[in-house]
């Protein structure tokens, strides 16, 4: 996932791209709390729209014909890879392995602006018909991807896009997943279980990176809207490293709260760390992604009630559909998204498979399998 004008750490990408966590931290001792009852929306989400407005359509929307598998495959077509974190890749160079294109180059910058125009220049020297792109930070990440748009390579970019660039122009097609949508399941299963009514902890990300801002601010809007009795306490976090510290904080100010939600899973971890050190093992807490230690504190009904889950998997793969229309001469759109779904312990078996394309890890199959 790309970001804004703060940098990550890779560490903190990985959490937010969603890659499996091994971490029990988010699923340790605690109350149990009550399951929430979310059904999913039919539709896409009305409020997902890219960094420049960009208005998405639906991943049921990319297809191919038979004649056009065959033509790719018999292409010997080639993409470039420029990671902020490998974690992001796992699932894209699957997909592109599949449909027979091939990886001229691939470079993880580990959220390093050098290390990404290093990247640029790797890709200027080995050519490929196109480069798919997770960059670091949208307004230095300009200037770095300029030469390849000189070049005349096409640009795929993965959730943020370079300040400046257009579609169309400087870039071809971008691909996200639909977090507007499960900011709202989110609030939707945060609020159900907290009765809809008392205090709830908004531990948000307060640095510039669009996707994640996005749907903090998804987030506390249907909070606001569709639960009046909910009062939103807040504090920020620009550092996930530090995001315990924070949530401590935010816990000491606020000794009365009855919920709380952090942005992504890491920042959770962390909030619910700053909750069992509070002695506070009764309140429900929720964010937008899922990886192991959430979906093992979901199914031991350990203060997470449920996540909005969003196409981890599916994503990579579109990333690698845009890059075969691109090779076939097709019409990429400005920006198309994964769906989103609500994640409970009722459905977290399939959503997982959803989520990853693989079955339940063990420990999170045994606690689901126990009354």
């Amino acid at each position: 996932m790309g970001k804004g004008a703060h940098r990550f750490t890779a560490t903190a990408l990985a959490a937010i791209a969603l890659t499996a966590c091994t971490s029990a931290q988010g699923a340790g001792g605690g109350a149990t709390v009550a399951a929430p009852t979310i059904t999913a929306a039919p539709t896409l989400s009305s409020l997902q729209r890219g960094p420049n407005g960009e208005v998405p359509v639906s991943a049921s929307s990319i297809k191919f014909t038979a004649d056009e598998l065959a033509r790719i495959k018999a292409g010997n077509f080639t993409v470039g890879l420029i990671w902020a974190d490998p974690n992001d890749g796992v699932t894209a160079r699957k997909a592109l392995k599949e449909l027979g294109i091939g990886i001229a180059a691939e470079v993880d910058t580990n959220f390093d602006l050098q290390k990404e125009h290093d990247a640029v220049q790797v890709m200027l020297a080995k050519k490929p018909n196109v480069v798919l792109a997770l960059i670091v930070d949208s307004a230095a990440s300009a200037k770095n991807f300029q030469p390849l748009v000189d070049a005349k390579i096409p640009l795929i970019f993965e959730e943020n896009i370079p300040a400046g660039f257009k579609y169309g122009q400087q870039y071809a097609g971008s691909v996200a997943q639909d977090y507007a949508a499960a900011a709202t399941y989110a609030a939707d299963i945060i609020a159900q279980s907290m009765g809809s009514a008392g205090q709830l902890g908004f531990l948000y990300y307060n640095a510039n990176f669009y996707i994640v801002n996005a749907w903090d601010k998804v987030f506390k809007d249907t909070i606001t809207k569709k639960y009046p009795n909910i009062v939103m306490v807040e504090a920020g976090f620009a550092d996930p490293a530090k995001a315990q510290e924070v949530a401590a904080g935010l816990i000491t100010r606020n000794p009365n709260l009855k919920g709380l939600y952090a942005s992504w899973q890491e920042p959770l971890d962390s909030a619910l760390a700053a909750l069992r050190a509070a002695g506070k093992t009764n309140i429900p807490a929720t964010c937008v992604g899922m990886g192991q230690s959430t979906a093992l504190a979901i199914a031991r009904r350990k203060q997470v009630p449920g996540v909005g889950g969003v196409g981890f998997y599916q994503e990579g793969a579109l990333e690698a559909d845009l890059v075969a229309y691109l090779v076939l001469g097709k019409t990429t759109p400005s920006l198309v998204i994964s769906p989103a779904f609500p994640v409970t312990r009722a459905n977290l078996a399939a959503s997982w498979t959803q989520y990853y394309n693989t079955a339940l890890p063990a420990d999170v199959a045994a606690a689901l399998a126990q009354p």
